[in-house]
Formats: C-alpha cells, sequence, structure tokens
C-alpha cells in the first residue's frame, strides 16, 4: 500500500510540473484522495524539501524539484520497463 501511494504521489508531482498548477495536476491525475496542492505539500514534508514555489496560481521551481523528477521518470520507466516483459 506505501508503495502505491508514493507512485501516486509521484504521478501527481509530475502532473503538477507540466502543468504549472496544482489543479490541473489533479484533475489530470483523478486517484488522489485529498486536494493536489495538500497531497504535494506532505510530499514536500516527507521529503524535507519544497518542490515549488508558490507563485499566485501558478508554480515555479525549485532545485529539489529537479531531483524529484528525475527520480520520479526513473521509477516510471522503470516499472514501463517491467510492465512490458
Amino acid at each position: 500500500m506505501v508503495l502505491s501511494a508514493q507512485l501516486q504521489s509521484s504521478a501527481l508531482f509530475l502532473d503538477c510540473r507540466q502543468r504549472g498548477k496544482f489543479d490541473a495536476g489533479g484533475e489530470q491525475a483523478e486517484r488522489v484522495a485529498i486536494g493536489p496542492s495538500a497531497q504535494i505539500k506532505k510530499l514536500e514534508h516527507q521529503l524535507g524539501h519544497a518542490l515549488f514555489e508558490r507563485r499566485g496560481w501558478g508554480l515555479a521551481l525549485t532545485e529539489a524539484e529537479q531531483l524529484a523528477r528525475d527520480h520520479c521518470e526513473e521509477i516510471f520507466a522503470t516499472g514501463k520497463r517491467c510492465c512490458s516483459r
């Protein structure tokens, strides 16, 4: 169950990052029980770093975001490779 929650958080993070908004990422994800902003705040708390700088209705990226993005993309690429076998 923990892995599933981590994958959901990672997918939401990537969706929000791509769209530059929490609400748009949440609409795309459709799989989170709590709001996208709260989910990302929880993830940031777990990581101990801010992933986004909140700017009005949009988001700016941080240095920690780049590391998290690379890690999330690697996780999903590995998952795709495992599923394609």
